[in-house]
């Protein structure tokens, strides 16, 4: 009894180890998106770099903003968390980059070459993949 219970448990684990895998594996390379700044409502470039669990985010702004913005044009790290119906959290941690940096979470869901979602505020997310 204890064999056949040992063998489920671990072949649960197995089968959700490889699902989070694929997931990972399906938002792999590099995107480019965008979203509006929650301050000024100005349009933010995205570019992420990701790869199985982890990656880099960095935002570019339009126009002279980005020259009073340090957080702008920065590369900050990605950690990624799969969670329920295929969607993906993607936690940028700025903030532990570089101080008054925001950390923030986008939650996305793989189309395709597309990943579209919304920030933890409710602005949209979408990003393209390249």
């Amino acid at each position: 009894m204890f064999t056949k219970i040992k063998f489920i448990a671990i072949t649960s684990m197995l089968l959700a180890s490889s699902a989070f895998s694929q997931q990972q594996n399906q938002i792999a390379g590099t995107w480019t998106g965008t979203t509006v700044s929650p301050s000024t409502g100005n349009e933010l470039l995205i570019e992420m770099k990701i790869q199985e669990n982890s990656g880099s985010w960095r935002f570019n702004s339009v126009g002279s903003a980005k020259r009073a913005r340090p957080c702008f044009g920065r590369e900050f790290p990605i950690t990624i968390k799969s969670l329920e119906n295929s969607k993906i959290a993607l936690q940028v941690d700025s903030d532990k980059s570089l101080a008054g940096c925001p950390a923030f979470t986008v939650i996305v869901q793989a189309k395709d070459n597309l990943l579209e979602g919304k920030f933890a505020d409710g602005r949209p997310a979408k990003f393209t993949r390249q």
